[in-house]
Order: structure tokens, then sequence, then C-alpha cells
């Protein structure tokens, strides 16, 4: 998963030489050691109920699975 980030982040910069930055958006960018290529980290948080909410709408998924997966 490391190259196949690594590899669009290449490919965006080929593409779009001008571009002033590229977005990462990955839950596990430290876990994968991604913040290492990045020139900055910005962390956006929600409130935990809010959080529950925009799973469920997203995945489909009951509140209860929703909830263990936030949590893990």
């Amino acid at each position: 998963m490391i190259q196949m980030v690594l590899d669009a982040i290449g490919d965006l910069r080929t593409r779009f030489p001008q571009a002033p930055g590229i977005v990462v958006n990955a839950a596990v960018l430290f876990r994968m050691a991604l913040d290492h290529y990045c020139d900055m980290v910005l962390f956006v948080r929600a409130p935990f109920l809010t959080r529950v909410r925009r799973a469920r709408q997203r995945d489909g998924a009951s509140t209860l699975s929703s909830i263990r997966r936030l949590r893990s």
C-alpha cells in the first residue's frame, strides 16, 4: 500500500508539475510511516458521535459496527 501511495504521488507530480501540493487522505498515515513523505500534516477532528453518524451514512453499517471500527 505504501508503494501505491508513493506511485500515485509521483504520477500526480508528473501530470501536474505546477500544483502547489498534493493531499493524502490516509487514516493510517503514521502507522504506515507515510508521514515521512509529507511536508505538512493536518489533523481534522470531529466529535465521536459525528464520526459514527458519518461512518454509518458512508458505509451503510450498523451503529455498533461503526463504533467498533472507529475505536480500533
